[in-house]
């Protein structure tokens, strides 16, 4: 942007543009704003989405309820979050008492940023989320400041569980403020508790919260919303071994939720359901869903996420009886979680692994799989205790994939409660 502009908001550019004295530029104004600032427009396309899905007609109230009613005309134009954060981090509160920087139009574009940095620096997103709160507490009005202290609130607890500082993490969304919300921000709020829980080991507590959230959403009629809520529920009692009842959670989700806004949860939540109808006896359901899954995972750049996806699709395949593809899936999988070091999903598709092994008359490389997770993190309790659960299963029952769930789901909840914990669910 031209040094010259700098510094000139959105609003008095238009005005610039437009000397006329007649012209109304609430609309406009904002429909510029979209144009020129990246967070607004990122808010407004996600808000078409979980609207109108695929269908992009503006809705009838116009730009503002795409935005809900965060966008202000005059917010400054994008540069001065990068200027800001250009400088030593040691400084960043110091300079909110000087120009340009002492704005409160600067606090949405904070915020903004500090949802951006969620996945890729979580650090940096609490950081920005505590500034821009120091910033609203200066600056906004009472409705400002309650409304900028929810959202920063939410946004340092969702940071902090993305970092693993989970008790932290509740810290920061136990604000009294909360209380009074708005229903989509509480709503927001019980979520976020809910994958904090979850990831403590606290499954009945998470699908709790993740139950009222998804009724809260519902009540909002914020159908994307709910619809990720509710895949995120399926998710949790998949892991719990509720299969019936994940069912009904991941079908629901995925009937709401915008797969292209979140392409990840939507392939966990269709390669979920594909394992769970292929254990409930349901092989073309879950065939179905399978291919969906495949078509999702394409779309997904995390590396990480996609090696644990390509996992999903292995053990559904398993649970298919599909035993051959099923561990031409799951050993680049389990390899690549032994090299970057992630022990709990190493550990899950050896299980995984092993299964399929056994079912192709294999068992006899179970006990390779097994000294690999103690040679690959020596000395580590956690891998001993999976090498454990591998060498204590009777690979040989007819009964094998019934009988070896209750093994399975404790080895889950021993990571969740005592560690090392899987990688966090990548929401944000």
């Amino acid at each position: 942007m031209d040094e010259g502009v700098r510094g000139e908001t959105h609003l008095e550019i238009l005005s610039a543009l437009y000397p006329g004295d007649d012209l109304d530029l609430g609309e406009e104004a904002m429909l510029y704003h979209l144009l020129s600032c990246s967070p607004c427009r990122e808010r407004a396309q996600a808000a078409l989405l979980e609207r109108h899905g695929t269908n992009l007609a503006l809705p009838a109230l116009g730009l503002g309820i795409l935005l809900d009613e965060e966008c202000d005309a005059g917010i400054p134009v994008d540069g001065l979050v990068d200027e800001l954060l250009a400088r030593p981090r040691e400084q960043h509160f110091e300079l909110l008492d000087e120009p340009p920087f002492q704005e409160g139009l600067l606090v949405g574009p904070l915020l903004g940023r500090s949802r951006q940095e969620q996945l890729r620096e979580p650090e940096l997103a609490e950081h920005l989320a505590f500034l821009a709160a120091r910033l609203a507490g200066r600056t906004l009005d009472d409705a400002g400041l309650r409304k900028a202290l929810l959202r920063a609130g939410l946004l340092k607890g969702n940071a902090r569980r993305l970092a693993g500082k989970l008790e932290e993490a509740l810290q920061a969304l136990a604000q009294e403020g909360f209380l009074l919300a708005p229903l989509p921000e509480l709503a927001r709020l019980r979520r976020a508790v809910g994958l904090v829980r979850w990831e403590q080991g606290r499954l009945e507590e998470g699908a709790f919260h993740l139950e009222g959230a998804a009724t809260a959403f519902s009540a909002a009629r914020r159908r994307a919303e709910e619809g990720e809520t509710l895949a995120l529920l399926g998710l949790l009692q998949a892991e719990a071994g509720l299969l019936p009842q994940c069912t009904g959670s991941l079908l629901g989700g995925l009937r709401l939720l915008a797969a292209e806004g979140r392409p990840w949860l939507a392939a966990r939540a269709c390669l979920t359901l594909a394992g769970a109808f292929a254990s409930l006896g349901c092989p073309d359901e879950a065939g179905h869903l399978l291919r969906r899954g495949r078509e999702l995972v394409r779309t997904v750049d995390d590396p990480a996420e996609a090696t644990f996806l390509y996992g999903l699709e292995g053990a559904a395949l398993g649970a298919l009886g599909e035993a051959e593809e099923a561990c031409a899936l799951l050993r680049p999988v389990r390899s690549r979680h032994l090299i970057e070091g992630r022990l709990p999903e190493a550990a899950f598709a050896s299980l995984d692994l092993a299964l399929a092994l056994a079912e192709q008359g294999a068992s006899g490389e179970v006990e390779g799989l097994a000294r690999e997770l103690e040679a690959g993190f020596p000395g580590v309790p956690a891998a001993f205790e999976a090498a454990a659960t591998l060498r204590g299963t009777r690979w040989s029952d007819p009964a094998l994939r019934r009988n070896v769930e209750p093994a399975s789901l404790a080895l889950r909840r021993r990571f969740r409660t005592q560690g090392p914990r899987p990688r966090p669910l990548p929401f944000a």
